[in-house]
């Protein structure tokens, strides 16, 4: 894995890929919440089952199904966006020989598999949620948010130690 994540051409791949995926996901979230203005997203975060069922309920028959017949591209879309950002983090710890050894350098790698990892489980959590809304407890729906959360809170930090290390590279560069 990291002989691919240090491959020069990994991020220049990883992030097309990684946008183009984007692009579809973007478009069918468009088309799942063409009734309403509630898309993926705001269901990531409903936090209780009643405002779970009245987003689930405003896409349709319809959006549910076409969000389970898309959903596969947002397991494919975490695998591109970690492997994009892991890269990019890579080759800014490679610039710098202050981080460039030890466990800090390796979780810096990581964290975006983690970020990926909990998409993948959030992915799991909506299935399950547009497959059988009403028989599931209340939990189960405050677990798919705070899942969503601690993703999109990890994600935050991937990229503020990209421009951390970014800055820090270029302090580095202007001063030699």
């Amino acid at each position: 894995m990291f002989n691919l994540l240090s491959h020069k051409k990994t991020p220049l791949v990883s992030g097309v890929i990684t946008v183009l995926l984007f692009a579809f996901l973007f478009y069918f979230d468009t088309l799942i919440a063409e009734t309403t203005d509630k898309g993926i997203l705001a269901h990531q975060f409903s936090f209780t089952k009643s405002e779970a069922l009245i987003i689930l309920n405003s896409w349709g028959s319809q959006g549910r199904g076409l969000f389970l017949k898309t959903v596969w591209i947002d397991y494919l879309f975490p695998l591109a966006y970690a492997t994009f950002l892991s890269s990019l983090i890579l080759q800014q710890i490679q610039k710098n020989p202050l981080v460039r050894t030890g466990i800090r350098s390796a979780l810096m790698i990581t964290l975006p598999f983690l970020v990926a990892f909990l998409d993948m489980i959030e992915n799991g959590y909506q299935i399950v949620q547009v497959m059988d809304t009403k028989g599931l407890p209340n939990w189960f729906f405050l677990t798919t948010s705070v899942i969503s959360t601690m993703k999109w809170v990890c994600a935050l930090i991937v990229i503020l130690i990209l421009i951390f290390l970014y800055i820090n590279n270029k302090r580095m560069k202007t001063k030699a």
